[in-house]
């Protein structure tokens, strides 16, 4: 049995698995992997729901990595297939468990399956919030079956009341294959992508805000030799949940061969107001020079989040747009 792992509200949750072991585009990166890539929102893709696909996207390649190192060839295998899928429930938040069912069929070639996520987003605000399974590595892997994401208390008292829809489906094999299915091509998968929620309570859907930053280098200078990583203050606000993960993303000189970097915090606990510090480990052969500050974010715990990558603004928050990599 695998477990669940959720990055938005960090509460549980419960699976069941059955199936026979046979064989203007927004730059953005993932703040939860040390993985310098630099990823992409595609239009009309939400912000948070970029920065969730990228983490399965650098999971896909952690997988892909393991499954290397651990001896296998590097055979090229096609990507996993969802076959369908169902989902039912009508959550009441004021009630337990306010549960929404999630039911998967797949197939994928002899490495078997690692992973599936699925990513819901509210109709009535900005909310979006993801769920994972992982399955257990080294078991005997599973090529086909169906796989049920059963969700108790998934949504909380901080959910926006109204209609929610299944927006994407991600799968990862045991090879680092991945798919990721949007919401057109589950139309066709799922007789519906849509369920009602309800929350009779104050729900959050108002956005956290950024209110001040500062580079915690000193002298807005990173010496690789010493800390290869940028460091970022944010002072942050937020009326209900508190805020829940904050990120800055620096890329390196144009035609450096570089790649962007999140420095990126989850404080231990929500945070109303205060300051976050994000870090972010550039690598000690990053390329010198002038590094930019690409763009900045803050999510809270009900899922609404802010972004910001216009250079006026950076340069109004921080005082500066760029700063100093060397190598002394």
């Amino acid at each position: 049995m695998g477990t669940f792992f959720r990055l938005s509200l960090g509460l549980g949750a419960a699976c069941l698995l059955a199936g026979s072991a046979t064989a203007d585009p927004v730059r953005i990166a993932s703040p939860w992997t040390d993985m310098p890539k630099r990823f992409y929102v595609a239009a009309g893709e939400s912000v948070r729901h970029a920065i969730l696909r990228a983490e399965s996207e650098s999971r896909a390649a952690e997988i892909r990595q393991e499954w290397l190192a651990s001896g296998h060839k590097p055979t090229a295998f096609n990507s996993p297939t969802l076959v369908s899928g169902s989902l039912s429930g009508s959550p009441d938040v004021s009630k337990a468990p306010d549960d929404i069912s999630l039911q998967v069929k797949f197939t994928t070639d002899a490495p078997g399956l690692a992973s599936v996520s699925a990513c819901f987003n509210s109709a009535t605000s900005a909310q979006i919030l993801c769920e994972y399974y992982y399955g257990t590595y080294g078991a005997p892997p599973l090529t086909n079956g169906s796989l049920t994401m059963a969700y108790p208390n998934t949504f909380g008292h901080y959910a926006a009341a109204g209609t929610w829809t299944l927006n994407s489906v991600e799968i990862i094999d045991n090879a680092g294959g991945y798919a990721d299915y949007d919401q057109s091509q589950l139309a066709s998968l799922f007789p519906s992508l849509n369920f009602k929620l309800i929350n009779k309570a104050a729900s959050d859907t108002a956005a956290p805000m950024v209110t001040t930053g500062s580079i915690l280098n000193a002298k807005k200078t990173v010496h690789l030799s010493k800390l290869p990583s940028f460091g970022a203050e944010l002072g942050v606000s937020d009326n209900r949940s508190g805020v829940n993960n904050a990120y800055v993303t620096v890329c390196p000189p144009a035609n450096s061969g570089g790649y962007c970097v999140s420095a990126a915090v989850e404080p231990a606990s929500p945070v109303t107001t205060g300051k976050v510090d994000a870090w972010g480990n550039l690598g000690s052969t990053a390329p010198t020079g002038t590094w930019t500050i690409d763009d900045y974010s803050i999510c809270d715990w009900a899922g609404n989040c802010t972004f910001d990558d216009t250079q006026a603004d950076i340069q109004s928050l921080f005082g500066t747009t760029t700063f100093k990599v060397t190598t002394n």
